[in-house]
């Protein structure tokens, strides 16, 4: 068969999750797939345990239920993540991840990684990097806590955005490569914010304040790490814990 053959059998099979019965290899196995990229879903520590129904919640996308949620969670690595319980916005990025290998033989469910997950100690903001470009621990706090493009009437994911200084880089004056310096702009709005004139706030980390070259000011609020939460536990006066499996 032809490459543009062999190519076309590949896109179907990976489409449909059906191979061709001569040649099954076509069809990746899940391991295979598994490695070949990767999906965050953000759920409470509640849904986890099994005593809420808070779905979970896909950054830039939307919700998936508390039942696939769980499903999901059950085969993938945890990463713990702290918010405001006033706001639901991130506060910080656990640098541990809690893989599913030893509930699978245990057969608890997850119970003790629940456990350790909550147990651990809450771990600090990311620390300000070294230079101009941030580290990896930087650029995953900032881009799980602003989930989308920061532009005034900009939706996409912030995954693959380009992380920019709200104020222009300049240490002997202070701007530093911090998270409360940093955005998650897809490059339109980077672009519209270096060259088109637009200027660009962030008054507290994660919340930005937009003016056009006309004068008018649009305000980007950090978002809430899983939608639903606060209005549920608004009340509450203890930390928020969502897990994040990746």
């Amino acid at each position: 068969r032809t490459l543009g053959q062999l190519r076309a059998d590949a896109a179907a099979a990976l489409l449909t999750g059906r191979a061709d019965e001569a040649d099954p290899s076509l069809v990746p196995a899940p391991e295979t797939l598994a490695a070949l990229a990767e999906v965050q879903v953000v759920v409470d520590a509640d849904t986890l345990a099994g005593a809420g129904t808070v779905p979970g919640h896909i950054p830039g996308t939307g919700p998936v239920d508390a039942a696939h949620t769980r499903e999901i969670a059950s085969k993938a690595p945890w990463r713990r993540l702290l918010a405001d319980p006033g706001t639901g916005a991130l506060r910080s990025v656990g640098t541990t991840t809690y893989p599913p290998e030893q509930e699978n033989h245990r057969g608890d469910g997850g119970a003790d990684r629940l456990r350790r997950l909550r147990s651990a100690p809450a771990e600090p903001p990311p620390p300000a990097g070294a230079g101009y470009r941030p580290g990896d621990r930087l650029r995953r706090h900032v881009q799980t806590r602003d989930a989308t493009c920061i532009g005034p009437a900009c939706h996409h994911s912030a995954r693959g955005t380009q992380l920019d200084h709200t104020l222009e880089y300049d240490p002997a004056h202070g701007r530093l490569t911090t998270a409360d310096n940093l955005g998650s702009p897809c490059q339109r709005v980077h672009n519209a914010k270096t060259h088109g004139g637009w200027t660009l706030q962030q008054p507290s980390p994660g919340t930005f304040v937009w003016t056009s070259p006309t004068g008018r000011v649009y305000r980007r609020r950090a978002r809430p790490l899983v939608p639903g939460r606060r209005e549920r536990r608004g009340s509450d006066t203890g930390d928020d814990e969502p897990a994040s499996p990746a």
